[in-house]
């Protein structure tokens, strides 16, 4: 039988954060969409920052707020199953019959299997590319030895450079092909073990027992943030960014408002950060950290402090950089360099509505905020353009 000390931790290091979230991402939507139609006062106390939040993302402090209250709230269960419609691992996630860990981590192992067999089919084309590619380049090579046998001195010097080249080519496709059919044989393997594990857990969940008439058994909770601190951290971050919900796409802040710009300087682009960087137009910009991370697609921190630094540079002492991150723990501040500090706050949208003013600007993709910090006088840029930036425009 399958060990039913299944844990989420152990899903995410067998078959990966974004498989993991085909199931707890319906959780956490359907949950998030329940809190959404209660009355302010039906919120739970815990809740009600989740609730407030209207960001694409949850950050992982509140990620872990939420699937905590799920898991201890009987009534925030049923209210999160009435907005699940279909009978599926998600909805057997919540209401836990006996089974269930088998059940949910068959799905699981479906879906991990499903994305092997699809990058297998990828590799296989691209294989195929590269094959024919080598047939091409060989038959330029024998058209190039053939003409070489025909040409004058100068003439042969050309064809004997293009000759180089061609061989220089057909060395780096025969090369890639070896390397590619590397990463074949290996997801040939994973595919075939995690066929064998699919198969195990469906011969597993047809021996587990059927529900009955009985009380169900007690429940074995669902833990979060054990093991190693880094582990769980990277963990979160992962699962923050597999799990995210679609909010409202942001939209450009009306004519006229607080903080104007040049004639046809759009927000999302990255003209709109070389201006900002010429000097004189704001004393400080204000970055919204995680929002950045998503926009960047790592979405670690250091991503987010590298692009910082090069904006602290390329402004050359004309302006400082905050970058402000949500976290669970207590608020704090560092100074990473002159000029560049990191402030980790309770709720980042809040502090950067707290200290956006007339001589700031306020990188972030959330219309909210940037709404509430151009009201306050403040620029408003969006997260986009700073991504857009940092690759090169």
């Amino acid at each position: 039988m399958v060990d039913e000390q299944y844990r989420v931790e152990f899903l995410v290091r067998q078959y990966g954060a974004e498989v993991v979230g085909h199931v707890l991402g319906q959780v956490v939507a359907a949950a998030r969409r329940a809190l959404q139609r209660m009355e302010p006062d039906q919120v739970p106390p815990p809740l009600r920052r989740v609730a407030r939040h209207a960001g694409r993302r949850l950050p992982p402090p509140l990620l872990v707020t939420l699937l905590t209250e799920v898991e201890s709230s009987a009534w925030l269960q049923e209210k999160t199953a009435e907005e699940i419609t279909a009978d599926g691992p998600a909805r057997i996630f919540l209401e836990r019959p006996p089974g269930w860990r088998t059940t949910v981590a068959a799905a699981v192992a479906d879906e991990a299997s499903r994305r092997l067999r699809d990058r297998f089919e990828r590799l296989e084309k691209e294989n195929q590319r590269l094959q024919d590619q080598v047939r091409e380049l060989r038959r330029e090579l024998s058209d190039a030895r053939d003409a070489l046998g025909r040409k004058g001195s100068e003439e042969t010097r050309e064809l004997e450079e293009g000759n180089r080249r061609l061989r220089a080519r057909l060395a780096e496709a025969d090369s890639r092909i070896r390397s590619l059919e590397d990463t074949v044989a290996s997801v040939r393997a994973e595919l075939a073990a995690a066929r064998e594990e699919t198969d195990e857990l469906r011969r597993a969940a047809r021996r587990s027992p059927r529900p009955s008439a009985s009380p169900p058994p007690e429940r074995d909770p669902v833990v979060f943030g054990r093991g190693s601190p880094i582990e769980t951290a990277r963990t979160l971050d992962v699962l923050a960014e597999s799990l995210g919900v679609a909010g409202p796409e942001p939209v450009d802040p009306p004519p006229g408002g607080p903080a104007p710009r040049p004639q046809g300087l759009r927000p999302d682009r990255s003209e709109m950060v070389d201006w900002l960087l010429s000097g004189g137009v704001v004393g400080v910009l204000l970055i919204d950290g995680y929002n950045l991370a998503h926009q960047l697609g790592e979405g670690e921190r250091a991503d987010v402090l590298a692009v910082a630094r090069r904006l602290l540079a390329a402004g050359r002492g004309r302006l400082r950089v905050v970058v402000v991150f949500d976290t669970s723990d207590d608020a704090s501040s560092e100074t990473v360099q002159p000029g560049l500090t990191v402030r980790f706050e309770p709720s980042a949208d809040e502090a950067l509505v707290l200290l956006a003013g007339p001589d700031t600007a306020v990188a972030t993709s959330d219309r909210a905020v940037r709404e509430a910090t151009e009201a306050k006088g403040a620029i408003g840029v969006w997260s986009e353009a700073v991504a857009e930036w940092a690759r090169g425009g």
